[in-house]
């Protein structure tokens, strides 16, 4: 014997049949609501003069037309042979007076002050065509020394 079983949702606000889930997020807290395509519709005009006021904080990216880039892959100090400069960057930022953190995202204006600087050092950059003792005494990505093997 075969058995069938349907699920109808219902709208949260009146009862009838809902056609979507309407997330959205107020003081920090996020907010799911199941509503009819009229109610969606009535939520989304009462916020759109809101939203159209706002900076937006996060949430999922906008997209970005073909031939355009982010700002985002700018900053990231990291060469095309996959060598990441940020332990060098934070060495200079602290040496210089700017309080940076030991992990996480090196804030823009240190980036900015680094690259801009005459004393940057990039002398620690390893070189292509070295022998892998010489890279052992370089530091990895994360900015600590690799171990001899």
């Amino acid at each position: 014997m075969a058995k069938k079983v349907t699920i109808e949702i219902s709208d949260d606000t009146d009862g009838s049949r809902a056609d979507q889930t309407v997330p959205f997020g107020l003081d920090g807290v996020s907010y799911e609501i199941d509503l009819s395509n009229a109610n969606a519709n009535a939520l989304r005009s009462v916020l759109t003069p809101f939203v159209s006021a706002a900076r937006r904080t996060g949430g999922r990216r906008l997209k970005v037309a073909v031939g355009q880039t982010t700002d985002r892959t700018e900053n990231t100090p990291q060469t095309t042979d996959g060598y990441t400069a940020a332990h060098d960057i934070r060495s200079w930022a602290r040496d210089h007076g700017y309080e940076v953190s030991s992990r996480g995202r090196i804030p823009t204006s240190v980036l900015d002050a680094y690259h801009s600087s005459p004393d940057a050092d990039t002398s620690r950059r390893p070189a292509t065509g070295q022998t892998r003792s010489e890279k052992r005494n370089v530091p990895n990505k994360l900015g600590r020394q690799r171990k001899g093997r």
